[in-house]
């Protein structure tokens, strides 16, 4: 359906088919060697957006798809086609994209893609800013010597070229039915310090940015960016506007990275398992590893270290819980490895003392970088007994020494007293989560890596 004739017009008498509308949050991720193929990815889901399902009075059903320059290829006839199929199948007659979030390439890629919605156009220029603006073609050519310059030319380069299409976007032929009456953009990026005080040194830090439109339903801006008494756009960034987004972006290269996440999955013919966590989060968690009494003392880990973690384990358990635990604890150490980054900025060494009962346990953590565990100090029998039925009192010492080779860290836990099994095992766990607390807790007194080797 062209520009010039309105949905409303041609679906007279013809309801929506379901009255339902699928909501998509899409995420975008991925550098410039992946930047055309999501622009690919974004041009096709935008035929998604471009249509509507109605049904005549007989009950069949009818799709429109709106377009907003001249006749469509028979190409994207026949795709709109099939999509329209599925979209009815599922039960829908139409999709929306609220929330378009990414980062590098990604991000720009959401950026264009936002500036077509809320001006109701097509995408036909965004799959050329990657082949010309980012030189794609010369990444994709056989193995040999060659400039590909356009990676390290930086936003020089790259950003007349992004203005252009957003420019080439948003004035270009639009339909009016295709206008999104509320976007949200939401982009990460790693600022990296283009001039830094030391010879081989970089700062660098994480920043998030957000823009939305101020309420549904407010009308796009302007072309050409400039103002208008009815809108809070004003005109375009002038040169002096980007000396200063520049500076903030040095302010912000200077402030801790963060987010302090990781993502580990291990599958082996013993063990399936993955782990997630968050070194500044809460101590929120959701810990399955099969293994009762270990998802205990992972709980009491997560709690008390404010790590949050999501745990998920399976494994030969009908065996021995052995291959679940020791892998399990191999994940963990690997996630806590690569969340720690350089281990910039943080405490680096940790220590508690916790009680339970008549049990009392010490931890002392290092964040080294040179994996060491030291256990001493329970009873004779301990490492014997099957605490909960299951839970062999030896594997507590096997998780220490598997958890501190793969996060290396050096890891001292003494156990001062006890004499209950259960409170033995919890007060180290939770000893433990006390001392990482601390160790890997930013000090915004530290500069750079607290080692004076410089890294750790």
């Amino acid at each position: 359906m062209p520009a010039g004739r309105s949905l409303a017009e041609a679906v007279a008498g013809r309801p929506a088919a379901t009255g339902r509308t699928l909501r998509v949050a899409l995420a975008l991720r991925g550098g410039v060697s992946l930047a055309v193929w999501i622009g690919g990815a974004l041009a096709e889901l935008d035929v998604l957006r471009r249509l509507r399902l109605h049904r005549d009075p007989d009950g069949q059903v009818h799709a429109f798809l709106l377009h907003p320059g001249p006749d469509p290829c028979p190409s994207l006839t026949r795709r709109a086609g099939v999509y329209a199929r599925l979209l009815a199948e599922a039960g829908y007659d139409r999709v929306e994209f609220d929330v378009l979030a990414g980062a590098s390439a990604g991000g720009l890629n959401a950026v264009v893609h936002a500036v077509a919605q809320r001006s109701g156009a097509g995408l036909d220029a965004l799959a050329g800013l990657w082949e010309r603006g980012a030189g794609l073609s010369r990444l994709l050519r056989p193995l040999g010597r060659g400039p590909v310059d356009s990676l390290l030319r930086g936003d020089e380069h790259l950003w007349p070229e992004l203005e252009s299409v957003l420019h080439a976007v948003h004035t270009g032929p639009g339909h009016p039915d295709l206008v999104a009456e509320h976007v949200t953009v939401e982009l990460s990026a790693t600022v990296l310090d283009g001039d830094p005080a030391a010879p081989g040194a970089a700062a660098e830090g994480r920043a998030g940015f957000r823009f939305t439109t101020p309420t549904p339903g407010a009308p796009p801006p302007p072309p050409g960016g400039g103002a208008r008494p009815d809108h809070p756009s004003g005109p375009a960034l002038p040169q002096e506007g980007r000396g200063r987004a520049r500076e903030e972006f040095h302010r912000m290269s200077t402030q801790p990275a963060a987010p302090r996440r990781a993502v580990v999955e291990r599958r082996t013919s013993e063990s399936s398992v993955t782990v997630e966590i968050d070194l500044d989060g809460t101590g929120s968690n959701d810990i399955e590893t099969s293994v009762p009494f270990y998802d205990h003392m992972l709980t009491a880990l997560s709690k008390h270290s404010l790590i949050d973690m999501r745990i998920r384990a399976e494994g030969d358990t009908h065996v021995d819980v052995h291959h679940t635990v020791e892998d399990t604890a191999i994940v963990l150490g690997e996630a806590l490895r690569r969340a720690l980054g350089d281990k910039a900025g943080i405490r680096r060494f940790g220590e508690a003392t916790v009680p339970l009962d008549e049990a009392l346990a010490n931890a002392v953590v290092d964040i080294s970088g040179r994996p060491y565990a030291v256990h001493t100090g329970e009873p004779e029998g301990q490492q014997y007994h099957l605490i909960g039925g299951h839970f062999t009192g030896s594997m507590v010492q096997h998780v220490f020494e598997s958890l501190a080779h793969h996060a290396g860290i050096c890891l001292h836990i003494t156990l001062l007293a006890g004499r209950d099994p259960h409170h033995i095992a919890e007060a180290q766990f939770k000893a433990l989560a006390r001392a990482l607390r601390q160790a890997v807790e930013p000090d915004p007194r530290v500069q750079g890596v607290p080692s004076t080797k410089g890294a750790l």
